[in-house]
């Protein structure tokens, strides 16, 4: 299908921030460097929204709310990608959500395949990580944790390209996602998403393959709302109650590799704020500390506005995923809630694009709302029950 000019700018911009996020933070490590590229392609999706957008007066306030907001966390925390994230998130209408994820996906795989090859022909210095006398492989990355994840979040996206297309992953296709993450976990040794992309294929099966579960049913939609606000909660509260002295916190503390002890040294270190301040990190051998929990960075790094406003996207995307019966979205907001209880992507639209969705679902709960007796045309309702 051939692209507007609107959407092909507005996806060649999200393809650039895809890049720098990749080149900047996760190669060359100098994150700085994105204030050179960042507020450009900004300005670009603004201009794109103003030229090619249609929105209300109400749509324009809660955009410039939401870039506002944004600005001020970007300059706050210095981080420009957070201003890009704003306009992409606020223009996400000028394409479709199917659009984004497949030029998500086709973006980092093609990083990936590259940073791999230049690392293998020596273009680019290998990073091999040595610890406890196992070889670690970062593939050219900055850290070992880069490919996993974004292998992680590229199954998610295909899964939802899939659905969109109507179809499903075959047995052979999950078997093949299954040895490669088994691939993975035994070069690079990472135990977070070894298992997490066990729990997304055990899901898939469940969910889609198997299709036992109906999302539905008034008690799924209930918990789908809760899912992010309890899971968000009980990590700030299992940060600041952290004990040493207390076995099980201690024990936990040893499985999850020292990150209760060092979030609850974050809580101890910043005061938590409405507009998030600079968090300065340190991966020294005298010294290390880094806040590994999505949901306590947010808060402490980003603010309460900000953090706030993220979290009612979620339960947003998680109920329109419920009352649609949408599973594979559905897999994918569970895999974000329990992935940033110990990591740091559930706001990293360069790998993983999923709020990029809340624009759009919210457009089509506008139109739903304009459209009287909606039950009674057999549609989806989606504050409500399906006909």
């Amino acid at each position: 299908m051939r692209l507007k000019s609107s959407e092909l700018i507005y996806l060649c911009c999200y393809v650039l921030l895809i890049v720098s996020m990749y080149l900047f933070v996760e190669i060359v490590n100098k994150p700085r460097l994105l204030w050179l590229i960042c507020p450009l392609i900004t300005v670009v999706v603004i201009l794109v929204i103003a030229f090619w957008g249609r929105y209300s007066k109400k749509d324009l306030i809660v955009q410039f709310v939401v870039m506002l907001l944004f600005a001020v966390v970007a300059v706050q925390t210095d981080r420009a990608f957070l201003m890009v994230y704003a306009a992409l998130l606020c223009g996400a209408n000028i394409t479709s959500f199917v659009n984004i994820v497949k030029t998500c996906v086709a973006s980092c795989v093609g990083i990936v395949l590259l940073t791999a090859v230049g690392d293998s022909l020596g273009v680019i210095p290998n990073n091999l990580v040595y610890r406890s006398g196992v070889t670690i492989e970062t593939f050219g990355f900055g850290w070992y944790s880069v490919v996993p994840f974004t292998f992680l979040f590229v199954v998610l996206g295909v899964f939802y390209i899939k659905s969109e297309s109507q179809k499903k992953a075959s047995w052979g296709e999950l078997l093949v996602i299954f040895l490669i993450n088994l691939w993975l976990y035994s070069v690079t040794t990472l135990r977070l998403t070894f298992y997490l992309m066990l729990l997304v294929i055990g899901l898939y099966i469940i969910l889609v393959k198997i299709d036992l579960i109906d999302l539905r049913k008034k008690g799924i939609v209930y918990l789908s709302v809760l899912l992010y606000p309890v899971l968000f909660a009980f990590t700030i509260w299992i940060n600041h109650a952290y004990d040493p002295s207390v076995p099980l916190l201690a024990r936990l503390d040893t499985v999850l590799t020292g990150r209760l002890s060092l979030g609850h040294e974050g809580l101890e270190r910043y005061p938590i704020n409405f507009f998030g301040q600079k968090i300065q990190t340190s991966a020294g051998q005298d010294s290390y500390f880094y806040i590994d929990s999505g949901y306590l960075y947010s808060l402490l790094g980003y603010g309460i506005l900000f953090t706030a406003l993220i979290l009612l996207m979620y339960v947003f995307l998680c109920r329109y995923a419920a009352v649609n019966n949408h599973k594979p979205l559905f897999i994918w907001l569970i895999t974000v809630a329990a992935f940033s209880f110990i990591n740091n992507a559930w706001i990293s639209l360069y790998m993983n694009p999923i709020l990029m969705m809340f624009p759009v679902a919210f457009r089509s709960i506008q139109a739903e709302r304009e459209t009287d007796g909606c039950r009674d045309k057999g549609r989806a309702c989606i504050w409500g029950d399906r006909a």
